[in-house]
């Protein structure tokens, strides 16, 4: 075999094994979120069928992310310029209608609430699963 052939293989022994390298990368990281789809599924059935020791630490964790995302949300809304939705015309601090278009002005949420039994999280008391942790919350009348 000539010199020229030997390159040639070699050649292709490295394509070939770049392109093997590349496969398992990519194999690897479907697998990896295939097995969070599958735990995120699992933790969601532990929860709703009450194995709450089980996920304890994990639940911790989401009331924390919960948390932290809500301010995060409130202070990022507090900086912003209070504008109109609708002519974007600047409103008063506490107006509840623009005072160019007459455009009402959305109203912060001030349904009662009460702590979720499963994670803590303040929720509204109309609504029946926890946006925090999905768990069911408690009927109140």
């Amino acid at each position: 075999m000539n010199t020229w052939n030997r390159q040639a293989e070699h050649l292709d022994q490295f394509e070939t094994i770049r392109d093997l390298q590349q496969r398992m990368e990519k194999a690897k990281k479907e697998r990896g979120q295939l097995l969070l789809d599958l735990g995120q599924k699992q933790y969601r059935a532990m929860v709703r069928n009450g194995q709450l020791t089980e996920v304890e630490g994990i639940m911790e964790k989401d009331a924390l992310i919960y948390e932290a995302s809500k301010r995060i949300k409130n202070m990022q809304e507090a900086m912003k310029p209070h504008r109109c939705t609708s002519c974007d015309a600047p409103l008063e601090k506490d107006a509840k209608f623009c005072g160019s278009c007459g455009t009402a002005v959305p109203q912060p949420d001030v349904r009662p609430k009460s702590a979720c039994a499963t994670c803590g999280a303040p929720q509204p008391t109309d609504h029946a699963f926890c946006t925090c942790c999905g768990g069911q919350l408690e009927a109140t009348l």
